[in-house]
């Protein structure tokens, strides 16, 4: 599907936040030029955007090395590092 969404949420103590994709060519050609589109959207309610989310129609996905308080309400709970389960749950 084209239509994929990453987010985060922050602690309490403001900071920088950085996000990123990886693309990879998997074609025999070479890319002599790519175009990247993105919307950006502030799903923030004061601390809990899960439910805001999912009231909106997006499916949730939290990937964390333990348990979270939102565990219960997200639609898949992967546990492990961020950057060996995101590549498969961009490409699923």
């Amino acid at each position: 599907a084209s239509d994929r969404a990453m987010g985060s949420v922050g602690s309490s103590t403001p900071g920088n936040l950085a996000g990123g994709i990886l693309l990879q060519n998997t074609s025999a050609q070479t890319i002599t030029s790519i175009t990247v589109t993105y919307t950006g959207e502030q799903w923030r309610d004061g601390g809990n955007a899960v439910p805001v989310a999912q009231r909106a129609g997006a499916r949730v996905v939290i990937i964390n090395g333990s348990t979270t308080e939102m565990d219960l309400l997200a639609n898949v709970v992967l546990r492990g590092p961020i950057g060996e389960l995101l590549p498969a749950v961009v490409a699923a």
